[in-house]
């Protein structure tokens, strides 16, 4: 008999679930993290997958990368509702302009909101303060999430900062 202690990768279930901001209701949040984990993904076949880089199907049919950002929030008036937030690049430059040099964006209250009424109108973020979080996810963590997510582990995050 062979004992596994880890499920294949295929099988691992989703430890948070993804929010994304609707238009007309904006969403007030602390974020959970340092840092965010960021990737390239594409549209195809009516969902989100990640891109591959190296022998990308997606990729070879000439569907559009798109990167997408993803930080763990709570939400702020309810501390025990936990998602992980999926943001696009023009917020990046609100969450560097307010990281904090001890904590990072740890614990950084931000307002997410859709600029129109589409589902996919721009989003933006505001930066409202400091608040104090309980549980801080880590960037090795966090890719953990986001590798469950996508069903699979990826090699291709990063934090536009390098």
């Amino acid at each position: 008999m062979i004992f596994q202690n880890m499920p294949p990768e295929s099988e691992l279930v989703r430890p948070l679930p993804v929010v994304r901001p609707k238009p007309d209701k904006p969403m007030h949040t602390i974020l959970l993290a340092e840092h965010w984990v960021g990737l390239y993904t594409h549209w195809w076949g009516e969902k989100t997958i990640s891109c591959g880089a190296k022998k990308c199907r997606a990729c070879d049919r000439n569907v559009p990368k798109v990167w997408k950002g993803f930080i763990p929030v709570c939400d702020a008036y309810n501390p025990d509702t936990k998602a992980l937030l999926q943001f696009t690049p023009r917020c990046v430059a609100t969450l560097l302009d307010h990281e904090s040099v001890e904590r990072g964006l740890f614990g950084a209250r931000v307002i997410w909101s859709r600029v129109g009424n589409r589902k996919n109108a721009p989003l933006t973020c505001t930066f409202v303060g400091w608040a104090p979080a309980v549980e801080r996810y880590t960037e090795s963590r966090l890719e953990e999430i986001v590798s469950a997510i996508f069903r699979e582990k990826l090699a291709n995050t990063n934090s536009l900062r390098d």
